[in-house]
């Protein structure tokens, strides 16, 4: 977890209650848990985690690392205001969107000042960088402390380099080549699917960011399937890797960050073959 997130959550406490749902995925609205019943205190929540999340071509939202929830009614800061609890939402896939705009982040529409922002450069300009940045609001000088104490300072150059990239307008037509070429990968991988996989799996078309997640046959152990595709030199994240419950065995979600090619078709064609033996 980025060094912003980690000193958001220091903000908070170390108490962190997970909102469980299904992880976004083929059809019908998003269940998310029972917000309503967490409480502040030893025994509650010291704080909540969101995590980005576009809409599919049906207009349900679907998360895209998914450890957490997104909700208008956590938007709306009634429980945040009720509890004093601070919600940090996790951002970082917001400006990946193919769409013509931007989807709104909860910081833009809450009523109060409960709300740390954090995004980051790392998912759409420079991994190695690992520079990122907070709206914190009423929590900024905290955040100051805590990053003063844990990480003294982030490199300069770096920051610099950002600043003048930023300045000169060079961002914005790198990240409207890069929606476009990942809403081309993901039609591509799309294609891929529907080639290969058997009958009854199921997908949801996110209008952002480069994971796709997939709903297959009941019987499918995705973990079995994982260690599988390894021996074979492939990599996929099976779904009760998503869930402090281990839920979500037969979920499973892939990544279309890379260009189409020979090699990913041929891991395609292998993981439904070994997707298809456990039918």
């Amino acid at each position: 977890m980025a060094k912003s997130r980690m000193q958001a959550i220091s903000v908070a406490g170390t108490i962190l209650l997970p909102l469980l749902a299904a992880p976004a995925l083929a059809q019908g609205p998003v269940v998310f848990g029972d917000v309503a019943a967490c409480r502040p205190g030893a025994e509650g929540a010291a704080a909540l985690v969101t995590v980005h999340g576009f809409k599919d071509r049906n207009g349900q939202l679907r998360i895209q690392n998914y450890t957490g929830a997104k909700d208008e009614f956590l938007a709306s800061g009634k429980y945040l205001r009720r509890h004093d609890v601070p919600l940090i939402e996790d951002d970082v896939y917001s400006e990946l969107y193919f769409g013509p705009q931007a989807p709104l982040c909860s910081k833009s529409v809450a009523k109060n000042d409960h709300v740390m922002h954090v995004s980051s450069f790392s998912k759409c300009l420079a991994p190695g960088y690992r520079l990122g940045w907070v709206a914190a609001g009423r929590y900024a000088k905290q955040i100051e402390r805590i990053k003063l104490s844990t990480s003294l300072a982030t490199t300069i150059p770096v920051q610099i380099a950002l600043a003048d990239y930023l300045k000169h307008g060079a961002y914005e037509h790198h990240l409207r080549q890069l929606r476009r070429c990942l809403a081309e990968q993901e039609a591509a991988l799309v294609a891929s699917i529907e080639r290969y996989f058997p009958a009854g799996t199921r997908l949801a078309r996110p209008m952002g960011g480069y994971f796709l997640w997939l709903e297959l046959p009941r019987q499918i152990d995705t973990l079995a399937l994982h260690q599988e595709a390894l021996a074979r030199g492939i990599s996929i994240a099976p779904g009760p890797i998503f869930s402090a419950k281990r839920e979500f065995l037969h979920y499973l979600r892939l990544n279309f960050g890379h260009p189409d090619s020979a090699r990913q078709q041929d891991a395609m064609a292998i993981l439904g073959q070994l997707i298809a033996a456990q039918l």
